[in-house]
């Protein structure tokens, strides 16, 4: 958990903040990989876009399943493999799907 200076600190500055351990996440992203050694984990874009939480998501292996362009492009900037993003939404437009082809697997499902 991170120390009551760090909180301190964030209270000073801003009236509401969120504050994520990275540790933490770290830790549940090894958890699941080890119980479930032979899957393939994609971290859902919408739940969290924020940058560094991608980071260390991606950086545990996690692949993307994008709802948007703009998640694919996401997960695509910070390191994921095309192979590895997953664009699955019901609104896509031929624009989208125009500019997701080749960085990303698109998926036929509407």
């Amino acid at each position: 958990m991170a120390d009551r200076h760090v909180l301190l600190e964030q209270l000073s500055r801003h009236p509401s903040f969120y504050l994520y351990e990275e540790s933490v996440i770290q830790a549940a992203a090894s958890r699941l990989q080890s119980n479930f050694p032979d899957a393939q984990f994609l971290y859902s874009m919408k739940c969290n876009p924020a940058g560094r939480v991608l980071d260390t998501v991606f950086g545990q292996g996690f692949g993307a399943d994008a709802a948007s362009l703009g998640e694919v492009l996401a997960a695509e900037a910070h390191g994921v493999s095309p192979e590895l993003i997953y664009f699955s939404a019901p609104a896509r437009t031929e624009e989208d799907l125009r500019s997701a082809w080749g960085r990303c697997v698109l998926i036929a499902d509407s």
